[in-house]
């Protein structure tokens, strides 16, 4: 899902949603690598990541003639509280990402940091 808000552009990906994808903390991680590599290929000057994973609600919400899908829990608040604290230009993963992720995906250690909620 990609919104427009205050803050400029939000892109919202969703990964073993509705499906039992082996690994979707991996799959996530590699989206986000290959996002970043694009958005700097593409030179944009401003952009930053955040990934989570664990339960949240994922459906549409609201009445039939003006519904819409959308994803709401508190994992997707921490991905947002982890997109807001990333450098410019780098993404920042929570550690349950980091622990489901490290046997196949070399992670770079960030300085700890505190999120809201």
């Amino acid at each position: 899902d990609m919104l427009f808000d205050d803050k400029g552009c939000v892109f919202i990906s969703v990964f073993g949603a509705h499906s039992h994808e082996v690994n979707p903390c991996f799959d996530a991680t590699v989206s986000a690598m290959r996002m970043e590599s694009a958005l700097k290929d593409l030179k944009l000057k401003r952009f930053s990541l955040g990934v989570s994973f664990g339960e949240c609600f994922c459906g549409e919400v609201g009445p039939p003639i003006r519904s819409d899908y959308v994803v709401m829990g508190p994992e997707v608040n921490l991905a947002a509280r982890l997109m807001g604290k990333a450098p410019n230009r780098s993404t920042l993963v929570s550690k349950r990402i980091y622990s489901h992720s490290k046997k196949f995906i070399h992670f770079i250690k960030s300085q700890e940091i505190q999120v809201k909620g």
